[in-house]
């Protein structure tokens, strides 16, 4: 019924607009990298209705900032947001988020706004977030907690990983291999059962390659 979009995933929409949409609700995100800020306040608008045309949705439950770093811009992002709230009083977004990368850039975020929803990378390899102390600071915030990646892109479920991007890790996915034999455990409740084990994420975002 939580579906996770973005305007680059491809074809998702047209899948999305064909299933019932009763209690249907869409998480999506945007990004502002290549506006002037003359463009800002019709491209805010702009974007958020093209997500509820493409969807077949009167509403967006959440609308995540792709761009991590974009509150930090004191020009862009005054406009931005109050375009945002104007939405979000209007009952055409339900709640404002943003998607991080690491802690370091949440600490900056939080200085300048509270985000309703935080999506984030958590997984066996990528644990940076797997701080019960920290995710407690954030709910108590009254923070929403998504963590995505759970397969690090799908790597984490592959028997053989050639991905250069992630040469860092190759050690890791060698113990990854033997922790999996070790403990009897398939790479899928591997990967799951780590992030369902904190009691403090509110969803798990699952990738798919395909409908199928």
């Amino acid at each position: 019924k939580l579906f996770d979009t973005a305007e680059n995933y491809k074809f998702s929409d047209k899948f999305i607009k064909r299933l019932s949409r009763k209690n249907n609700k869409v998480i999506s995100k945007i990004s502002f990298n290549n506006e002037t800020n003359s463009d800002l306040r019709k491209s805010v608008k702009k974007k958020i209705y093209e997500i509820l045309e493409k969807n077949g949705l009167s509403e967006i439950h959440g609308l995540l900032i792709h761009d991590p770093l974009l509150p930090l811009n004191k020009s862009k992002w005054p406009v931005i947001f109050n375009e945002l709230k104007k939405l979000k009083k209007n009952k055409v977004i339900k709640k404002i988020g943003i998607s991080v990368y690491n802690k370091n850039e949440l600490n900056e975020i939080l200085k300048v706004f509270t985000p309703e929803i935080i999506q984030f990378p958590l997984n066996v390899f990528n644990q940076s977030f797997n701080d019960k102390k920290y995710l407690q600071s954030l709910k108590h915030k009254g923070i929403e907690l998504h963590a995505r990646s759970i397969f690090l892109q799908g790597l984490l479920l592959k028997n053989k990983v050639k991905n250069n991007k992630f040469n860092i890790w190759n050690d890791y996915f060698e113990k990854w291999e033997i922790f999996i034999i070790k403990n009897k455990i398939t790479k899928l409740n591997g990967c799951l059962s780590f992030v369902l084990g904190n009691k403090f994420v509110d969803k798990i975002v699952i990738g798919l390659g395909n409908k199928k």
